[in-house]
Protein backbone atom coordinates (compact mmCIF):
# COMPACT_ATOMS: atom_id res chain seq x y z
CA UNK A 1 0.00 0.00 0.00
CA UNK A 2 1.50 3.40 -1.06
CA UNK A 3 1.48 6.02 2.08
CA UNK A 4 1.28 9.72 1.17
CA UNK A 5 0.64 12.25 3.13
CA UNK A 6 -2.69 14.36 2.44
CA UNK A 7 -4.46 17.37 2.96
CA UNK A 8 -7.85 17.63 4.40
CA UNK A 9 -10.48 14.83 3.31
CA UNK A 10 -12.58 16.57 0.19
CA UNK A 11 -15.72 15.66 -1.07
CA UNK A 12 -19.13 13.55 0.53
CA UNK A 13 -18.46 10.01 1.60
CA UNK A 14 -20.76 7.79 -1.26
CA UNK A 15 -20.76 4.62 0.89
CA UNK A 16 -21.42 5.33 4.50
CA UNK A 17 -21.51 1.70 6.66
CA UNK A 18 -21.93 1.89 10.66
CA UNK A 19 -20.51 -1.53 12.07
CA UNK A 20 -21.16 -1.32 16.15
CA UNK A 21 -18.39 1.57 16.72
CA UNK A 22 -17.45 1.22 13.39
CA UNK A 23 -17.74 3.70 10.40
CA UNK A 24 -16.96 2.66 6.77
CA UNK A 25 -16.74 5.29 3.96
CA UNK A 26 -15.34 6.15 0.73
CA UNK A 27 -14.36 9.45 -0.06
CA UNK A 28 -11.58 11.38 -2.12
CA UNK A 29 -8.36 13.09 -0.33
CA UNK A 30 -6.79 16.01 -1.46
CA UNK A 31 -3.18 15.15 -2.54
CA UNK A 32 -1.87 18.61 -4.36
CA UNK A 33 -4.68 20.85 -5.24
CA UNK A 34 -5.46 19.18 -8.22
CA UNK A 35 -4.79 15.78 -7.38
CA UNK A 36 -6.61 13.19 -4.99
CA UNK A 37 -6.96 9.61 -4.56
CA UNK A 38 -9.92 7.67 -3.82
CA UNK A 39 -9.81 6.18 -0.28
CA UNK A 40 -11.66 3.40 1.38
CA UNK A 41 -11.97 4.95 5.39
CA UNK A 42 -12.55 3.82 8.51
CA UNK A 43 -13.45 5.67 11.64
CA UNK A 44 -13.16 3.82 15.00
CA UNK A 45 -13.74 4.94 18.38
CA UNK A 46 -11.03 3.93 21.33
CA UNK A 47 -12.66 3.49 24.28
CA UNK A 48 -10.73 2.29 27.78
CA UNK A 49 -12.04 -1.22 29.80
CA UNK A 50 -14.70 1.17 31.08
CA UNK A 51 -16.13 2.14 27.97
CA UNK A 52 -15.11 6.12 28.62
CA UNK A 53 -14.52 7.16 25.44
CA UNK A 54 -10.23 7.99 24.97
CA UNK A 55 -10.10 8.98 21.16
CA UNK A 56 -10.72 7.57 17.23
CA UNK A 57 -9.04 5.60 15.32
CA UNK A 58 -9.17 6.61 11.41
CA UNK A 59 -7.61 4.56 8.72
CA UNK A 60 -7.24 5.12 4.83
CA UNK A 61 -6.62 2.68 2.15
CA UNK A 62 -5.89 3.74 -1.25
CA UNK A 63 -8.12 2.11 -3.87
CA UNK A 64 -7.30 3.73 -6.85
CA UNK A 65 -6.39 0.52 -8.68
CA UNK A 66 -9.74 -0.83 -7.56
CA UNK A 67 -11.33 2.05 -8.98
CA UNK A 68 -9.60 2.12 -12.06
CA UNK A 69 -10.83 -1.61 -12.76
CA UNK A 70 -14.10 -0.49 -11.92
CA UNK A 71 -14.34 2.15 -14.36
CA UNK A 72 -12.91 -0.33 -17.29
CA UNK A 73 -15.32 -3.07 -16.33
CA UNK A 74 -17.55 -0.25 -16.84
CA UNK A 75 -16.43 0.66 -20.13
CA UNK A 76 -16.36 -2.97 -20.95
CA UNK A 77 -19.67 -3.26 -20.50
CA UNK A 78 -20.85 0.11 -22.41
CA UNK A 79 -19.16 -1.11 -25.11
CA UNK A 80 -20.84 -4.79 -25.07
CA UNK A 81 -24.06 -3.22 -24.96
CA UNK A 82 -23.24 -1.01 -28.20
CA UNK A 83 -22.10 -3.75 -29.99
CA UNK A 84 -25.08 -5.65 -29.30
CA UNK A 85 -27.50 -2.59 -30.10
CA UNK A 86 -26.06 -2.26 -33.26
CA UNK A 87 -26.30 -6.06 -34.23
CA UNK A 88 -30.15 -5.73 -33.20
CA UNK A 89 -31.13 -3.08 -35.16
CA UNK A 90 -28.90 -4.43 -38.35
CA UNK A 91 -31.23 -7.39 -37.41
CA UNK A 92 -34.12 -5.38 -37.48
CA UNK A 93 -33.50 -3.52 -40.52
CA UNK A 94 -31.99 -6.10 -42.95
CA UNK A 95 -34.16 -9.06 -42.28
CA UNK A 96 -37.29 -8.05 -40.80
CA UNK A 97 -37.68 -4.71 -41.79
CA UNK A 98 -37.13 -6.33 -45.77
CA UNK A 99 -39.31 -9.25 -45.11
CA UNK A 100 -42.58 -6.93 -44.03
CA UNK A 101 -42.00 -4.31 -46.55
CA UNK A 102 -42.00 -7.43 -48.86
CA UNK A 103 -45.52 -8.93 -47.24
CA UNK A 104 -46.67 -4.90 -47.86
CA UNK A 105 -45.55 -5.19 -51.32
CA UNK A 106 -47.89 -8.77 -51.41
CA UNK A 107 -50.30 -7.33 -49.65
CA UNK A 108 -51.34 -4.46 -52.31
CA UNK A 109 -50.79 -6.90 -55.27
CA UNK A 110 -53.26 -9.30 -53.80
CA UNK A 111 -55.83 -6.63 -53.36
CA UNK A 112 -55.28 -5.52 -57.19
CA UNK A 113 -55.88 -9.13 -58.36
CA UNK A 114 -58.87 -11.56 -59.24
CA UNK A 115 -58.99 -14.15 -56.18
CA UNK A 116 -60.00 -17.04 -58.08
CA UNK A 117 -56.72 -16.89 -60.63
CA UNK A 118 -54.30 -19.40 -60.13
CA UNK A 119 -51.79 -16.15 -59.92
CA UNK A 120 -53.51 -14.84 -56.83
CA UNK A 121 -53.24 -18.22 -55.07
CA UNK A 122 -49.52 -18.59 -55.84
CA UNK A 123 -49.22 -15.05 -54.63
CA UNK A 124 -51.21 -15.45 -51.30
CA UNK A 125 -49.05 -18.68 -50.79
CA UNK A 126 -45.79 -16.75 -51.37
CA UNK A 127 -46.99 -14.47 -48.75
CA UNK A 128 -48.01 -16.75 -46.39
CA UNK A 129 -44.42 -18.17 -46.46
CA UNK A 130 -43.06 -14.68 -46.04
CA UNK A 131 -45.08 -14.40 -43.23
CA UNK A 132 -43.38 -17.66 -41.93
CA UNK A 133 -39.76 -16.86 -42.54
CA UNK A 134 -40.66 -13.40 -40.72
CA UNK A 135 -42.13 -15.43 -37.37
CA UNK A 136 -38.75 -17.43 -37.91
CA UNK A 137 -36.93 -14.13 -38.04
CA UNK A 138 -38.71 -12.85 -34.66
CA UNK A 139 -37.63 -16.16 -33.07
CA UNK A 140 -34.04 -16.25 -33.75
CA UNK A 141 -33.56 -12.62 -32.52
CA UNK A 142 -35.25 -13.14 -29.49
CA UNK A 143 -33.46 -15.99 -28.72
CA UNK A 144 -30.48 -14.04 -29.29
CA UNK A 145 -30.98 -11.92 -27.06
CA UNK A 146 -31.83 -13.64 -24.26
CA UNK A 147 -32.02 -18.15 -25.15
CA UNK A 148 -34.79 -19.58 -22.75
CA UNK A 149 -32.26 -22.50 -21.76
CA UNK A 150 -29.71 -19.61 -20.33
CA UNK A 151 -33.19 -17.91 -18.11
CA UNK A 152 -34.55 -21.50 -17.23
CA UNK A 153 -31.29 -23.43 -17.41
CA UNK A 154 -27.58 -23.19 -17.73
CA UNK A 155 -24.86 -21.62 -19.90
CA UNK A 156 -23.78 -25.07 -21.13
CA UNK A 157 -27.64 -26.01 -22.02
CA UNK A 158 -27.66 -22.37 -24.00
CA UNK A 159 -24.30 -22.74 -25.95
CA UNK A 160 -25.18 -26.80 -26.91
CA UNK A 161 -28.52 -24.84 -28.25
CA UNK A 162 -27.04 -22.37 -29.90
CA UNK A 163 -24.54 -24.98 -31.38
CA UNK A 164 -27.63 -26.87 -32.61
CA UNK A 165 -28.91 -24.26 -34.88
Amino acid sequence: MRQQRGHAQRGVARQHTKHGRQHRFEAALAIHETNEIPVSCSLSKITDRFKAQKGYLFVAKDITERKLKETNDLKIAISAQEKERRRLANDLHDSLGQEINAIKMYMNALAEMDKSTSLYKEAFETCKTIVDNTLDSIRNISFDLMPRSLEHGSLVEAIEELVKR
